[in-house]
């Protein structure tokens, strides 16, 4: 069980800071002008969702699959981290 983000990173952190990401990724997703851009941020945003489901339904997050034998992590995980590859891509590398 995770209470933390993805990978299990941050782990207590507050809920608050789940709306202000929320926030964030749709302020960034109406203001994105590009396509590619926002095929990450919709994935971080999909991901999101798995994962906020999973909280409200369970109070936490499964993290079924162990990674390289160091982090326990989920489908939703690696959405989100795909996504946010994409949307780094299109703003940092491309420009």
């Amino acid at each position: 069980m995770n209470s933390g983000v993805s990978f299990g990173l941050f782990q207590g952190i507050p809920i608050a800071w789940i709306g202000v990401v929320w926030v964030l990724v749709v302020v960034l997703l109406v203001k994105e002008k590009t396509n590619l851009a926002r095929l990450g941020l919709l994935m971080i945003a999909i991901g999101g969702l798995m994962n906020f489901w999973q909280r409200l339904i369970m109070g936490s997050v499964v993290d079924p699959w162990l990674f390289l034998g160091l982090i326990y992590n989920n489908l939703a995980d690696y959405i989100i981290v795909v996504g946010l590859l994409i949307y780094g891509y299109t703003n940092f590398v491309r420009r």
